[in-house]
């Protein structure tokens, strides 16, 4: 509006009422329009909000959504009370998804490079366009040298990509993200034989020896651990006690009733130490003392303090502690997993809450049900970033297809990925915005915001029993983009043969219908308290999934000494 536009409309208002109408007409802003909401949409109510349970995507914790809806538009985001992992509690990462929901920096619209790779030069061009040119260029290389790179896929996309890979052949699909529980999950896989990271049962713990976990953070399941730990310290009983080891004080640290300095990289020293101690003590009671004892000599008290810093009296006091309080649990966070020998670090530790023997106990280590309610197949640990570098640079790479992951930003620059994906022949990225690693891309396909799309998450750890949660549109698209289902199904159908064939005809919404009627059909406890598929699914709809009513007993694991 202009100076003198606004001057006039500012004196109109001294004018009396009776040139009240003429003087509007003639100093109305240019292009005020009011319009009222006489007819709404029937399920519109101006001014009054409606809520829809979700799923937040922010991070891998996996928290139930509750989102506010006015007129169409997202206005607010709060934990879901009834989702076991977050039970109504919300980070403000998750309460910021809006900001990334509304950003007018999302891309929108599919791109096209026409300048240098790398200098994110684009030009807009139609869905049709762009599918076809991916699938050309995918179609047209071999199996062997076309790779997948994506964040960690989980629930039925995760189904549906792998689906996809099949029917194209190819097995080089790698998921990368910069936080990510690898190596716990490899650590807990070779040393309990499991397939699913366990849940760490903080809330009813009444010691709790942390190595590097920084639970108040990032670490797994990070408002989950949170608000366990409030009710540990402040909840029913005796108050639980917190002692933290680690290199360098972190807040989960700051909280602690105890903080112990330990050299970097001696975490699981420290642990083995305190699991001698405790079986030098007669406070293991397994019938394996001997074999324990004999495998963990190189780790006596009075030789670890030699690599650890910590003193000998510090090791015995918290080994006879940490038996003798039941429950205990111990962690191995992210520190210790981001050594070079990481998973060994994190072993250590498994091998001390089975000394202690907190392992399938309330209050300690809980395995978590191995198939997520579905058979999926455990972790692949032989695809890695690290290869796809590699590859890369080796020339092995024609084509990649990036999803929703930065690798370029957040790999380490010894692997030199963009030096080696500016000689990849085609890189296509499915993204919401303009990154490091999209704008190395030829083709970028857009995909739609959590809160714009279908999906589903079988939750990784989940809180002790298997859960489903559900992620459903609360909002129309605000741009020109597609869901993350719909456009690997588009890709298949313009691709045609084996990888068409692997696809659903429809939706990646009918197809993810269709696939909780199966859940529904298979496992007998989601039928509990329903009549029909029908109203099981307005459920899970109206409540953001399904779990357990009731958890059963815990499962249990062991460490052999054998075996490590």
């Amino acid at each position: 509006m202009k100076r003198r536009d606004f001057l006039k409309i500012i004196g109109a208002g001294g004018v009396g009422t009776g040139l009240g109408v003429l003087f509007g007409k003639l100093t109305k802003a240019p292009g005020a329009k009011l319009i009222p909401r006489l007819i709404p949409p029937e399920d519109v109510i101006p001014g009054i909000g409606t809520w829809y349970s979700s799923s937040c995507t922010q991070c891998g914790a996996g928290c139930g959504t509750m989102v506010k809806v006015m007129e169409g538009h997202a206005r607010k985001i709060e934990g879901n009370p009834l989702n076991p992992v977050n039970k109504g509690k919300l980070c403000v990462r998750g309460q910021a998804a809006l900001q990334a929901l509304y950003n007018p920096d999302r891309i929108k619209a599919p791109l096209k490079r026409r300048g240098e790779r790398g200098k994110g030069d684009f030009e807009e061009i139609s869905w049709d366009e762009a599918i076809s040119i991916v699938a050309k260029n995918l179609a047209g290389t071999p199996a062997d040298k076309a790779y997948l790179v994506s964040s960690r896929l989980r629930g039925h996309y995760n189904t549906l990509v792998a689906n996809f890979m099949a029917g194209y052949g190819s097995q080089n699909h790698i998921n990368y993200e910069l936080f990510q529980p690898r190596n716990l999950a490899y650590a807990n896989q070779v040393s309990m034989g499991l397939g699913a990271i366990p849940h760490y049962d903080i809330e009813n713990t009444k010691y709790l020896l942390s190595f590097g976990a920084d639970f108040s953070t990032t670490w797994l399941s990070p408002v989950g651990y949170s608000r366990a730990y409030g009710e540990m310290r402040q909840g029913k009983g005796k108050r639980g006690k917190l002692v933290q080891v680690e290199p360098r004080l972190s807040l989960s640290g700051a909280n602690a009733d105890e903080w112990v300095s330990v050299r970097p990289g001696a975490e699981g020293i420290l642990a083995l130490s305190i699991a001698f101690a405790i079986i030098e003590k007669g406070q293991y009671r397994g019938g394996d003392a001997g074999s324990w004892k004999a495998a963990l000599g190189a780790f006596k008290p009075s030789e670890a303090v030699k690599l650890t810093g910590v003193s000998e009296e510090k090791i015995y006091e918290i080994a006879k502690e940490f038996a003798a309080t039941r429950p205990s649990l111990a962690l191995g966070g992210g520190n210790v997993a981001r050594y070079e020998d990481g998973h060994a670090g994190l072993v250590a530790v498994n091998i001390l809450n089975h000394v202690a023997g907190n392992i399938g106990i309330k209050g300690g280590v809980v395995p978590n049900p191995e198939t997520n309610l579905r058979g999926e197949k455990r972790n692949d640990f032989k695809n890695s970033i690290a290869k796809f570098a590699h590859d890369a640079s080796a020339g092995k790479v024609k084509a990649v297809l990036f999803c929703n992951t930065n690798p370029v930003f957040t790999a380490p620059a010894q692997m030199k990925l963009t030096d080696a994906l500016k000689n990849t022949a085609f890189i296509a990225s499915v993204s919401s915005f303009i990154d490091e690693t999209t704008a190395m891309a030829d083709i970028v396909l857009p995909v739609h915001h959590t809160l714009e799309d279908w999906g589903d998450d079988f939750t990784d750890p989940a809180p002790g029993a298997g859960q489903a949660a559900i992620i459903q549109p609360v909002v129309s698209p605000v741009y020109n983009t597609k869901g993350l289902g719909d456009i690997f199904i588009s890709l298949g159908k313009a691709m045609g043969g084996k990888t068409a064939s692997k696809l659903p005809g429809g939706s990646y919404a009918d197809y993810l219908k269709d696939s909780w009627k199966e859940l529904y059909s298979r496992n007998r406890a989601m039928s509990v308290g329903t009549s029909g598929f029908d109203e099981f699914w307005n459920k899970v709809l109206a409540n953001g999934g399904w779990w357990p009513a009731e958890q059963d007993r815990p499962r249990t694991a062991h460490v052999s000494a054998s075996a490590v």
